[in-house]
């Protein structure tokens, strides 16, 4: 992949509405929630991935910067280790670009396991996607997300990407 999937995947960031029209609006029905752990923290996981991913396809630096817990750690199988601070800076210089790029999450592999007293963990693969040369250039990569439920709603406290 090229310098943009190091430079994305450092920061990872991990939606649909997509200006390159690959998105899913309906993958919530693709998914079978029943064959989750526990279903109903299955679905509100997969809208707060949505919700996040969605703010991130559209360049929304805010909403996105706000789902992050301030003792976030990301690990990047490629880029090492970061932490909020980074994330942010890494986070806003990838969504000001022109060729920003898009995710999708593959649903197939959409998989939520509760934290007691804590959050929920969820692992997946998505794709993302950004325009190069004219062409869009694609990887599907896996992910964990460590989602940490507080007074503010659920944030992301925990990011491993890897398979790059």
């Amino acid at each position: 992949m090229k310098n943009i999937y190091k430079v994305m995947l450092v920061m990872w960031l991990a939606s649909p509405p997509l200006s390159c029209s690959y998105a899913n609006p309906t993958a919530q029905q693709a998914i079978d929630f029943s064959q989750q752990v526990d279903p109903e923290l299955a679905k509100v996981i997969f809208a707060e991935d949505q919700a996040f991913f969605t703010a991130f396809n559209q360049g929304n630096k805010d909403v996105v910067n706000h789902y992050f817990t301030p003792e976030l750690e990301f690990y990047h199988d490629m880029g090492g280790l970061s932490n909020y601070q980074q994330n942010v800076e890494n986070t806003n210089n990838l969504l000001s670009r022109a060729d920003r790029p898009t995710r999708r999450l593959i649903t197939e592999d959409f998989e939520v396991h509760p934290v007691k007293g804590f959050g929920a963990i969820q692992t997946g693969s998505h794709e993302f996607c950004h325009m190069e040369n004219d062409h869009l250039d694609c990887g599907t990569f896996k992910f964990l997300h460590i989602w940490k439920q507080t007074k503010a709603g659920w944030k992301l406290h925990r990011i491993v990407s890897y398979g790059h």
